[in-house]
């Protein structure tokens, strides 16, 4: 559902992100992908909702045990929504 809102999409396996990717991950050790966050436009840094507000973090903060990745995933026609 999540690929199919953002189409035309393409998986980043490469590890190297940009800004406006997505980046799908679970917050807890036995949690399923429930959380997904953007690349900001400043290097290394991530948005994410906290449910409240949109926080910026940075990208180390996903390196942590209780955080595990599901993918990295790139918008194809990204330039046309972020020009708008």
């Amino acid at each position: 559902m999540f690929r199919r809102a953002y189409e035309p999409v393409e998986e980043i396996k490469n590890g190297e992100v940009e800004a406006g990717d997505l980046i799908v991950m679970s917050q807890g050790t036995i949690a399923g992908p429930g959380h997904a966050a953007m690349i900001g436009p400043r290097t290394g840094s991530v948005w994410h909702s906290t449910g409240r507000e949109v926080e910026t973090v940075g990208l180390i903060s996903l390196f942590q045990p209780r955080v595990r990745l599901y993918g990295v995933y790139r918008m194809k026609d990204k330039d046309r929504w972020l020009a708008s």
